[in-house]
């Protein structure tokens, strides 16, 4: 089960949003259930997210946060999708500067750039990372893989 919250206008409809953060944590981490806030900001904004969480004084395309797991035994079972074959409910944010999502697309449109930069954000949850060479790699195949399943 996946439950997604959007704050904030993005370019894409929250149906697809959802079904596209549905398909990435329901295959990459089946045994999990996800509730995810996804905040559309502008860069100004995302400066001083950035600055607070990474200690980076300039925007980014998009954060990824993990807050924390909950186990699934102290979530009411009266939950719509609710499966005892899952372990943990995991609370996540991320934001994504719409802004820089304009700067950065070059020829690409402002929706397959947003899908893109989502792919990626919702894969760091999920619990892939690019520090390392090794795992950067497995990171971009994931993500191309993605991009040819949902995008054009």
């Amino acid at each position: 089960m996946t439950e997604l919250d959007v704050i904030g206008n993005s370019p894409l409809d929250e149906s697809v949003i959802s079904d596209l953060a549905t398909l990435i944590c329901d295959n990459e981490d089946p045994i999990n259930d996800y509730v995810i806030c996804l905040k559309i900001v502008e860069s100004k904004e995302m400066q001083r997210y950035n600055r607070i969480y990474r200690g980076v004084n300039q925007t980014t395309d998009i954060l990824s946060f993990e807050n924390r797991d909950v186990p699934i035994e102290d979530i009411i079972e009266g939950i719509e999708g609710y499966t005892k074959k899952r372990r943990n409910l995991r609370q996540c944010d991320i934001i994504i500067d719409i802004n820089q999502l304009s700067r950065q697309k070059g020829e690409k449109t402002l929706e397959k750039e947003f899908r893109v930069v989502l792919i990626h954000g919702l894969l760091h949850l999920v619990g892939y990372d690019h520090i390392r060479n090794q795992d950067a790699s497995e990171m971009k195949t994931k993500e191309d893989q993605y991009i040819n399943k949902v995008i054009d």
